[in-house]
């Protein structure tokens, strides 16, 4: 993966409070946001499947933020068993794969957002696994998605801006650099298309790339951290506040 920068998020202790679980009475309520893994469950036969997807514990109500981050997984897990249903496999077959590394996603939470970028994987039975990205942004307690143009005072002129600044990044990347320019083109990047995958985490705006979207297949999944110092005149007021708003001690997750 390429990381320009070190990605922030919270990473609970095992102790740390279930979402949204009320408090027993004469029992303090949880005072920290903190992220929860829960088991992805089983893909089913022919797949080696795991990992994890990503809850927020210690939101004033977080029922309905923990809603969205549950079905942004389990509805791509049966988006993937819908084109490839679980089935009993042949001897000469091996497994196919669907991995959620919940572990290692970008993950920012406060009052107001939650946004969330995960590296995922998935694989057909005998075929070679590709590498993705399942993004969400939040408001809270709504659990209403945020689209990333919904991030910019001026889409249209932040296009322009946001093409120099990640193309500049990739050419950087020892890997997607080497044949950035001498592939066919990869996006449309004076569209949100390119943008899609996005989370905010603190002092950045992180943008994913699946395996083959701008760079060869031996480079995976690209993961660009871009300075918020960067793009922060692009943004909106509501986006100014959400990231004025994030505590500078967050730790990076594992990746």
């Amino acid at each position: 993966m390429l990381a320009l920068s070190s990605a922030c998020g919270w990473w609970s202790s095992p102790s740390a409070p279930k979402p949204d679980s009320p408090s027993s009475p004469g029992q303090a309520a949880p005072s920290a946001i903190a992220r929860q893994l829960v088991p992805l469950p089983p893909y089913g036969d022919g797949f080696s499947s795991g990992g994890e997807y990503v809850q927020v514990a210690g939101l004033a109500d977080g029922r309905r933020v923990n809603d969205a981050l549950r079905q942004l997984v389990l509805e791509d897990m049966a988006l993937a068993q819908q084109s490839a249903p679980p089935k009993a496999l042949r001897p000469d077959e091996y497994p196919g794969e669907y991995v959620i590394r919940g572990a290692a996603a970008d993950l920012a939470a406060t009052s107001s957002f939650v946004s969330v970028m995960i590296p995922a994987s998935f694989g057909l039975p005998n075929g070679n696994p590709q590498a993705y990205w399942l993004a969400l942004t939040v408001r809270v307690p709504s659990g209403e998605p945020v689209r990333f143009t919904d991030l910019l005072a001026d889409p249209t002129a932040a296009f322009t801006t946001l093409a120099q600044v990640v193309k500049r990044r990739l050419r950087a990347d020892p890997c997607v650099g080497e044949d950035f320019d001498r592939l066919p083109p990869h996006a449309e990047w004076d569209t949100a298309e390119p943008y899609r995958d996005f989370a905010l985490i603190d002092g950045a705006l992180v943008l994913g790339y699946g395996k083959y979207q701008v760079g060869a297949g031996a480079c995976g999944s690209v993961r660009v951290v871009i300075p918020w110092s960067e793009v922060s005149q692009l943004m909106t007021k509501e986006t100014l506040g959400w990231m004025a708003s994030l505590p500078q001690n967050t730790q990076s997750p594992s990746r």
